[in-house]
């Protein structure tokens, strides 16, 4: 053991080059993409068809949990027992956790349908040059 870290001492370190703001710009851009496509595949997100139906799909969702929470509200505002009062504030905090997922899910569907046509425009660009190229 006492070799393992004597010999990591010695290695040399990696040097740091700072980065400039451009290159800051473009990574961030990157890391942007890569969660859009970690959420296609977590979600098996194949085509811009199959995101229109689960952005869709997510906004109805979403709606009718709002609606769902503000007749509990309503119910909560009826009764005067803690108890049935106490099991609205729960359902409406389930609720909440829920339409905090929701409203990211459709946040995120509605960047990538934008960048779809974006990443379209470039990917055509790019197929065209080459195939200029191998012309």
């Amino acid at each position: 053991m006492y070799f393992i870290l004597k010999i990591e001492t010695y290695q040399k370190s990696p040097r740091n080059y700072p980065i400039s703001a451009e290159m800051k710009k473009e990574i961030d851009k990157l890391e942007k993409y890569n969660l859009q496509v970690r959420f296609l595949t977590e979600n098996k997100i194949e085509s811009l068809e199959e995101l229109d139906v689960f952005h869709e799909m997510n906004k109805e969702l979403l709606n009718d949990i709002s609606y769902t929470i503000k007749r509990t509200y309503e119910q909560k505002s009826k009764y005067n027992d803690s108890i049935i009062k106490e099991e609205c504030n729960l359902k409406v905090e389930f609720y909440n956790e829920i339409i905090s997922d929701l409203k990211a899910k459709v946040k995120t569907c509605k960047i990538i349908i934008n960048n779809y046509d974006k990443i379209d425009i470039e990917l055509n660009k790019s197929i065209i040059n080459k195939l200029e190229q191998v012309r």
